[in-house]
């Protein structure tokens, strides 16, 4: 399936249309249960997808985005100050996290 021609590569589609989201560093997009993802960076950058987030395992997200990060922001900052930025980062949004109550699960 060919996303950016929808009508053309499944004909049964021609009537969705997109919805279009351009984030920022550190962004979240939260995509509903059931609707289609196309992503495509502007830039040289790395995407992270998840099927998922629920109760169960949105702890181990900011887990994984700090095991997954850690290299390049030491790399880019220095060992110290790139670990202490990553972990900056991923307590932001542990912080974020904890105020979302919701899940995806049935």
């Amino acid at each position: 399936v060919d996303a950016l021609r929808l009508g053309r590569s499944l004909p049964s589609a021609a009537a969705c249309r997109a919805r279009v989201a351009v984030l920022a560093p550190g962004d979240i997009l939260v995509v509903p249960q059931g609707w289609w993802l196309y992503s495509a960076t502007l830039e040289q950058s790395v995407t992270l997808c998840r099927r998922f987030w629920n109760m169960a395992n949105k702890d181990g997200i900011c887990d994984e985005l700090e095991a997954l990060f850690r290299d390049s922001m030491e790399a880019r900052n220095g060992k110290r100050e790139g670990r202490e930025r990553l972990r900056t980062h991923v307590e932001g949004l542990r912080y974020k996290q904890q105020q979302d109550y919701s899940s995806d699960e049935d």
